[in-house]
C-alpha cells in the first residue's frame, strides 16, 4: 500500500472518478489510510484538466540531470555542514585566486548565480521563454550556457582544455 504500488505511467486521472472527484476506493487500494485522508482534503479543480509532469526542484518545471544533480548536492550539503559554509568557501577562494579583477567577479557571479541566463531573467520577468536560442533547448540555466548547450561544447572542443581531455 504505497505510491510505488501504481504504474510509472499512472497519471492523477486514474484517481478520479467521472464526476471529478476522487476515485476513494482506488486511493484506498494505493495508499496508506492517513494518505488517503489527507488527499482526500485536496480540493479538485471544477474543470477537467490534462496531467502534466512537474519537477518543482528546477525553475523550468522539468527534471533534467543538472537539476537532480543540484538537488543532491544541496541535500549532501545540508546534511553535513550546510550550504550557505560551501557558499562562503567559495567565495574566499574565488578573492584569494590569483587572476584578473574581471575573472573573479564572472566566478563570484556563477557561484552567486547571477549571470543573466535566460532562466534567470525569465524568473526575474524580463523575458518570457527560458529556452536557449543557439540550440533550443528548453531551459537555458548557467550549466547549459556555459558547457551542455552544443554551441558552447564547440567552443571548449576548441580550447586548450580539449587537448588534455577535460571538455
Amino acid at each position: 500500500m504505497s505510491p510505488a504500488s501504481l504504474p510509472l505511467e499512472t497519471t492523477v486521472d486514474y484517481l478520479l472518478n467521472p464526476r471529478n472527484g476522487w476515485h476513494a476506493a482506488r486511493l484506498r487500494e494505493h495508499f496508506l489510510p492517513t494518505d488517503v485522508e489527507l488527499i482526500l482534503t485536496l480540493k479538485l479543480p471544477s474543470e477537467h484538466k490534462d496531467d502534466a509532469v512537474f519537477w518543482h526542484f528546477d525553475k523550468c518545471s522539468m527534471c533534467i540531470v543538472e537539476s537532480g544533480y543540484r538537488l543532491a548536492i544541496q541535500l549532501r550539503d545540508s546534511a553535513t555542514a550546510g550550504l550557505s559554509v560551501g557558499v562562503s568557501k567559495g567565495w574566499n577562494l574565488i578573492w584569494t585566486l590569483q587572476v584578473p579583477a574581471k575573472v573573479k567577479i564572472f566566478l563570484w557571479r556563477i557561484l552567486d548565480n547571477v549571470h543573466p541566463t535566460k532562466v534567470n531573467l525569465v524568473i526575474r520577468k524580463v523575458l518570457s521563454d527560458a529556452s536557449c536560442s543557439l540550440c533550443g533547448s528548453l531551459c537555458e540555466t548557467l550549466m547549459h550556457a556555459l558547457f551542455h548547450c552544443a554551441f558552447a561544447q564547440k567552443v571548449w572542443r576548441e580550447t586548450i582544455f580539449a587537448d588534455f581531455g577535460i571538455m
